[in-house]
């Protein structure tokens, strides 16, 4: 009886361990110590996760993180994305030890902070402006995903986020049908778009009901700028590409 007692204690012991939530925070510098605003900040478990951007004095904090083990990455244009396991052993407010993010070696240009909004996070959608990520004269889609934190492009034309494939493209909220998203960004002129949109979908349902399950598709949505539409809605409707492609 005393054996089954016990067994149902810590029984008990473990599922409430589970099933408190946890506040993580931290702070995210360069190597000169400076506050490195708009990192991107993203907790990981499984399938879930959660995500914030680090403020103007370099500091992060993620409310009712559900998990007490995690994957911590911080992306920030021109530098090395950090990437460490966590798991937490006592407490439900565990500080995260100074993260100090390190140049990237290929970066060619110097990066300059304006009081624009580079990054914008929501639920489900991290938004890019894209006249923070500025690329050259005649520079496709793709040379500008390659400026966002976080984000990779590969030879291919193959992008991820955070590790996570993008799987599906789409243009001012559409679904873009007859190509695939590497053939979409090495054509599409980085020159009309006004922002760029990483999004979360849990599918038509989730959209509709609220009720999120299963693992989330990575859709890029690309928004054109407004004095741009005329020119281009006809191309993209029909196919993409303009006058020298």
């Amino acid at each position: 009886m005393k054996r089954i007692f016990l067994t149902l204690l810590l029984a008990f012991y473990t599922l409430l361990s589970y099933s408190q939530n946890y506040q993580v925070k931290g702070t995210v510098l360069d190597t000169a110590g400076i506050p490195l605003t708009g990192t991107l900040i993203k907790l990981k478990n499984g399938n879930d996760s959660v995500q914030t951007a680090v403020d103007l004095d370099g500091n992060f904090k993620l409310n009712n993180v559900k998990w007490p083990s995690f994957t911590l990455s911080a992306a920030f244009i021109g530098f090395k994305t950090f990437i460490k396991n966590y798991t937490i052993s006592t407490g439900n407010v565990p500080e995260i030890p100074l993260i100090r993010l390190k140049p990237s070696s290929n970066t060619l240009d110097e990066v300059t902070i304006t009081a624009v909004t580079a990054i914008k996070i929501s639920e489900d959608t991290v938004t890019f402006n894209a006249s923070s990520f500025p690329v050259r004269q005649g520079d496709a889609v793709d040379e500008m995903l390659r400026k966002l934190p976080g984000v990779k492009v590969d030879a291919d034309g193959n992008v991820t986020t955070q590790g996570d494939p993008i799987t599906k493209i789409r243009i001012n909220g559409k679904d873009f049908f007859g190509t695939d998203v590497a053939t979409a960004i090495k054509n599409l002129p980085a020159d009309i778009i006004k922002n760029l949109q990483i999004i979360d979908d849990f599918g038509d349902h989730a959209n509709l009901t609220g009720v999120k399950t299963g693992e989330a598709e990575k859709v890029l949505n690309l928004t054109i700028l407004e004095e741009k539409k005329r020119g281009y809605s006809t191309r993209i409707s029909g196919g993409l590409g303009n006058e020298d492609r």
